[in-house]
C-alpha cells in the first residue's frame, strides 16, 4: 500500500532502542555464550547419564535456550525498528522481519480504540479492520498519540474513533 505518509510511529524511540538493544544483547550473550557450551558439554557426556537425567537435563537446557530466544527477537527489532505509517490511503504496521508487514486500506478500518494516562496524554491506539486484523500503535510512555488519534478521528469519524478508555494498571 503506497500514499503519502501522514504520521509515523517507530516501534522504539531512540533511548528506549540502545537501552533494551544492549540489555537484549547482553541477554542473548549469556545464554548462548555461557549455556550453549554448558549444552554442547552435556550431550558429550550423555553416556554417562540414565536415560531420566538426560530427558530433565535435556528438557531444563531446552527451555533456558527457547528462553534465550525472546531478548534476540527484541534485539532484532531494535535494530531494524519497524514503523507504524499512517497514510492517506491507510495504515501499515511494517514487520520486524522482513515480508512480514501489516497493511489495510481506510475502507477497511471497524473501528480504532485507545487508551489514554492518568494525565489524559493518549498512548496506545488500537486499529482494527472488519475482519479482525489489528494494527497496535504506541502502549508507550515515549510517544504522544493525541495528534494521530485527532488525526484518525478527523479521518474515519467519531463513529470508528472510540472514546479512550483509562489505561489499565495491573
Amino acid at each position: 500500500m503506497q500514499g503519502h505518509v501522514l504520521y509515523e510511529i517507530p516501534f522504539f524511540s531512540g533511548p528506549v532502542r540502545v537501552v533494551v538493544g544492549l540489555t537484549c544483547a547482553v541477554m542473548a550473550t549469556v545464554v548462548f555464550g555461557w549455556l550453549f557450551p554448558m549444552f554442547l558439554a552435556f550431550l558429550r557426556t550423555l553416556a554417562s547419564r540414565t536415560r531420566t537425567q538426560n530427558t530433565v537435563g535435556g528438557a531444563l537446557f531446552l527451555v533456558v535456550l527457547g528462553l534465550g530466544c525472546v531478548p534476540v527477537i527484541f534485539l532484532v527489532a531494535a535494530i531494524t525498528n519497524p514503523k507504524t505509517s499512517v497514510t492517506d490511503t491507510g495504515v501499515v504496521r511494517e514487520g520486524i522481519f522482513h515480508g512480514r508487514s501489516k497493511a489495510f486500506a481506510w475502507s477497511d478500518v471497524d473501528h480504532v480504540e485507545c487508551t489514554v494516562t492518568r494525565e489524559g496524554r493518549v498512548n496506545a491506539l488500537t486499529i482494527i479492520a472488519s475482519d479482525g486484523r489489528k494494527i497496535g500503535v504506541g502502549d508507550s510512555a515515549v510517544f504522544d498519540l493525541g495528534p494521530l488519534h485527532d488525526l484518525l478521528l478527523k479521518r474515519l469519524g467519531a463513529a470508528v474513533v472510540r472514546g479512550c478508555e483509562p489505561a489499565r494498571r495491573g
